[in-house]
């Protein structure tokens, strides 16, 4: 196998067969394995997507993310892609960007909420020259959905103004500035503060 590429597919591959066969009462010596798999990988290129690519692009954008999203950003951009150009980070941001066009966050139950985990802004509404009991933002990172509205939901409660809950870019300083929030934020939900 080439040593100038990229070995953790080919590695995973291997480490599959010599499970699979050892579970099914084979002791074949992963030398073996290694040696029969050596033509097959020194006569192919591949580049490999995975989901920790898609997590990136997500969370770049600023969209909350699970397992299952990711999974179906995956066939989805396997399924259309281009011959001729591959699959670049453009054929991600797109996807994803699709993927989020027209999503309805509200009919996601509580444990797929639990699934989606991505970076949030909760930004309480106060009225010009109102008390403030609690801070006018706050930054919740790499927590799941279903925790940020839970938290959104209460310091609505506790603060008696609305409160809306952004998904923000994993790697941007976040702001309550509009031109801000209009370029980088996703607004998910808004609470008033009888509705907790």
């Amino acid at each position: 196998m080439s040593i100038s590429r990229s070995a953790q597919l080919y590695f995973e591959i291997e480490q599959v067969l010599y499970t699979q066969l050892e579970e099914d009462g084979y002791d074949v010596p992963m030398d073996v394995i290694k040696g029969a798999l050596k033509d097959l990988f020194d006569s192919v290129a591949i580049h490999t997507w995975s989901r920790p690519d898609v997590y990136r692009v997500a969370w770049e954008e600023g969209w909350p993310i699970s397992q299952g999203a990711a999974d179906e950003i995956l066939s989805d951009v396997e399924r259309r892609v281009d011959a001729e150009f591959g699959i670049t980070w453009l054929t991600f941001e797109i996807a994803v960007q699709e993927f989020y066009e027209n999503f309805d966050w509200g009919k996601l139950k509580r444990e797929e909420q639990e699934a989606y985990i991505g970076y949030f802004l909760i930004e309480h509404h106060y009225p010009p020259g109102a008390d403030q009991p609690l801070e006018a933002a706050l930054h919740l990172e790499s927590v799941s959905q279903a925790a940020a509205l839970d938290a959104a939901s209460e310091r609505a409660d506790l603060s008696d103004v609305p409160v809306s809950l952004y998904s923000i870019p994993k790697d941007k300083e976040p702001s309550l500035d509009e031109e801000w929030l209009k370029i980088y934020a996703h607004k998910l939900w808004e609470f008033d503060s009888e509705e907790g």
